[in-house]
C-alpha cells in the first residue's frame, strides 16, 4: 500500500515533461512571492478617503500616494487572500494595467504566488515596486515596528496540488519508519524487547493509525488554502 502511494507521489511530482514545461513558462511568465504579512493583509493605495482605518504617509506626494487602507479579499468577491487578485487591484490603483494569474502549468499556485506574463510584468515593473516600497511604509506606519510584507521574484512556483502530494510522501516516510522502529516494553525493573507477534501487529496498526490521524490533519489543513470558497 505505501509503495504504490510512494510511486504515485514520485510519478506525478516527476511526470513526463513537467520539467519542459517549466522552463518555456520561465521564459513567458514571472512568478511573484508576497512575504511577511503576519501582522495584517498588505495595504492599498486610495486617491480620497477618510475615517480611522485610513493610513497617511507623506512619503507618497509625489507619486499622489498618502492615503492607504488595508486590502480586503471581499472587496473582490473572495473570501480568502490571493496574491493574483491583489496584485491586479493594487496595480489598479496606481493607474496601470496588470493581469495576474493564480495558475500555471494548468496547476493551481499557492496563495501567497501568483504568474504574470513576462512582457506585461517589463511594462510595469518599476511603478509597481516604487509604489509598493511606498505600501511598506504605510504598512509600518499601520502596524508599528519594522517589519512589512515584501513582493519578489520567486525562483521557482509552488503549487496547491504539489504541496499536498508533498505533504503524503512526509507521511508515508513518517509511517514506515515508525513501523521499523523496534517496540520495547517495560515491565517491573526490566525493558524486555516485546516477543509477542499479535502485539506487536497491534501496536504498529495503533500507531500507524495515530500517526495518519496527525498527518491527514496538517494535510487538510495545506489543502483548504488551496481550494476557494
Amino acid at each position: 500500500m505505501l509503495d504504490s502511494a510512494r510511486k504515485v507521489v514520485h510519478g506525478f511530482l516527476n511526470r513526463p515533461g513537467i520539467q519542459q514545461m517549466r522552463e518555456l513558462d520561465q521564459n513567458f511568465y514571472v512568478v511573484l512571492t508576497i512575504q511577511s504579512f503576519k501582522r495584517g493583509l498588505p495595504l492599498l493605495p486610495v486617491r480620497s478617503a477618510n475615517g480611522e482605518d485610513v493610513t497617511r504617509i507623506d512619503a507618497g506626494h509625489s507619486m499622489g500616494l498618502t492615503s492607504w487602507i488595508r486590502y480586503d479579499p471581499a472587496m473582490l468577491g473572495s473570501q480568502s487572500f490571493y496574491l493574483s487578485e491583489y496584485l491586479t487591484l493594487f496595480a489598479e490603483s496606481i493607474g496601470q494595467s496588470l493581469k495576474a494569474y493564480q495558475t500555471l502549468d494548468g496547476q493551481e499556485l499557492l496563495y501567497f504566488q501568483c504568474a504574470v506574463r513576462y512582457k506585461d510584468w517589463s511594462r510595469v515593473r518599476e511603478h509597481v515596486r516604487n509604489a509598493y516600497l511606498l505600501q511598506k511604509t504605510a504598512y509600518r506606519r499601520a502596524n508599528g515596528g519594522a517589519q512589512a510584507p515584501g513582493l519578489v521574484e520567486a525562483t521557482a512556483p509552488k503549487f496547491c496540488q504539489e504541496d499536498v502530494l508533498s505533504a503524503l510522501a512526509d507521511r508515508i516516510r513518517a509511517t514506515e519508519e515508525a513501523q521499523r522502529q523496534q517496540k520495547i516494553q517495560v515491565r517491573n525493573t526490566f525493558i524486555e524487547q516485546s516477543e509477542d507477534s499479535g502485539t506487536d501487529d497491534e501496536d504498529d496498526d495503533q500507531l500507524a493509525r495515530r500517526n495518519g490521524c496527525r498527518h491527514r490533519t496538517a494535510m487538510h489543513l495545506r489543502m483548504s488554502r488551496c481550494v476557494r470558497a
